[in-house]
């Protein structure tokens, strides 16, 4: 059996060095000014009650100082999420309380793991609260400078994310061996990959397969992206590559969908040339299109048109059809922050990329406008969130298909070899997915389904 465990690092670095990033430090929001909405009165504010276990008094008429002394005594956790709740209901004056304070309180130079992420909360309740009270009605460092991630910081985070954790390895190293078990035997194999990124997943399979018993097969690559620029240099990376291995009958495909709903336009026959006799292996993987509900019935139906003999899924634990919550959101990246702060100094450059461009990227779009979704009627403040992929999948005919023993124990040598933190865990398997997660916490999963 082919291990996957070793990616050419040395294509991971050329790549690393064409995506240097030059980011600008966004400013931090430090204070909070109001301009009175008309009809809102700060007694009918303050007086208004919480739904559900509140850290503020309910009372009409409530003092400053036990407000105060309520707001220290409250955890981070629970402030997040009353904020949260005042946001959502429209309760501007509560909203701009609990920011103020949680922006007060997590401000320190020594900021650990739990103030990090509770301010990029905080960050993202306060952008939204610009984007429905609209500019004219805010003043002062309420208005945030821009948040826009360009997508070389993206790209730079992401290899970032690669290198200091091991959760994107894992996920490609075990999508990988279920695509290399389902192709053996197979002359001529076809990878779709759904979000390709820079490409770094493909390179060990590549490898693996030019190894192969009885010579490698012929190879093609589809690979979706949403820049064209980058979708080229990647193509150009993995020829390269494949030349070196002496993989003569190699090909690329760059696909562009600049938003989730073009791959339904993209993911016909047609379009991604499928051909008689190919095997074809399907790659969805982190991060994830984000596609609506009705666009993933769309996009799954159309999956299994293609009829695939492997769809591999990597997801964020976070999306399970039965979370809900914004309180499991903020418990995820918790985690991630732990897990960051345990295992990278804080000085590294890796490390602030992935936190202030990747994580605060996600964590910013749990609160944008264009993330409120209804499903089946329930309103969530979450935009990331609600993939509804393996309950989809399943409706479609698909059935997941259980890890190799091989598979598993790669994934723990994986984490016995670069990873020896004893907060990281492969937590076997919930039915469908090998898990990894961080202190009893699951992360990221990854399944292999078939029809």
């Amino acid at each position: 059996m082919h291990s996957l465990l070793l990616p050419p690092r040395s294509t991971i670095r050329e790549q690393h060095a064409r995506f240097l990033p030059h980011p600008e430090r966004s400013q931090q929001l430090h204070a909070l000014v109001f301009h009175e909405m008309p009809g809102i009165s700060d007694a009918q504010a303050v007086g208004e009650s919480f739904s559900g276990t509140s850290a503020i008094p309910d009372n009409d008429v409530i003092s400053s100082a036990l407000i105060s002394n309520a707001l220290v005594r409250a955890s981070l956790e629970d402030l997040v999420m009353e904020c949260a709740t005042a946001v959502a209901g429209g309760r501007w004056r509560r909203s701009f309380q609990l920011i103020h304070h949680l922006m007060q309180r997590t401000s320190g130079a020594e900021r650990d793991a739990l103030d990090r992420v509770v301010r990029h909360f905080v960050d993202g309740l306060a952008a939204r609260v610009v984007s429905q009270l609209g500019e004219s009605h805010v003043t002062g460092q309420l208005l945030p400078q821009s948040s826009t991630i360009t997508n070389t910081e993206l790209q730079t985070a992401y290899l970032s994310l690669n290198r200091v954790t091991p959760f994107i390895r894992f996920a490609h190293l075990t999508a990988n061996q279920a695509i290399l078990e389902a192709f053996q035997g197979s002359h001529s194999v076809h990878i779709i990959d759904m979000n390709i990124m820079q490409g770094v997943q493909w390179p060990p399979l590549m490898q693996a397969l030019a190894g192969r018993e009885g010579g490698a097969p012929r190879i093609r690559i589809s690979g979706v992206g949403s820049d064209w620029r980058i979708l080229e240099r990647t193509g150009n990376l993995l020829t390269t590559f494949a030349a070196s291995l002496g993989l003569p009958m190699f090909e690329f495909h760059a696909l562009h969908a600049r938003y989730g709903r073009d791959l339904l336009d993209i993911c016909s026959p047609s379009s991604l040339d499928i051909r008689e006799g190919d095997a074809l292996a399907i790659n969805v993987s982190i991060p994830q299109h984000k596609l609506i509900l009705q666009d993933q019935y769309s996009f799954v139906r159309l999956v299994r048109s293609l009829r695939p003999d492997i769809v591999t899924l990597s997801d964020r634990q976070m999306n399970r059809p039965d979370i809900h919550s914004l309180r499991d959101a903020f418990r995820h990246y918790r985690a991630l922050f732990d897990s960051l702060e345990a295992t990278v100094p804080p000085s590294s450059q890796d490390r602030i990329n992935v936190e202030d461009v990747w994580l605060r990227g996600e964590i910013m779009q749990l609160f944008s406008d264009s993330s409120t979704i209804d499903y089946d009627g329930l309103q969530m403040m979450v935009g990331f969130p609600h993939l509804e992929w393996k309950r989809l999948l399943r409706l479609e005919g698909f059935q997941p298909i259980p890890h190799s023993a091989f598979a598993v124990s790669q994934a723990r040598l994986l984490l016995r070899l670069h990873y020896p933190s004893e907060g990281y865990e492969i937590r076997g398997e919930d039915g469908d997915s090998l898990l990894m997660g961080w202190q009893d916490i699951s992360l990221f999963g990854v399944s292999a389904w078939i029809v």
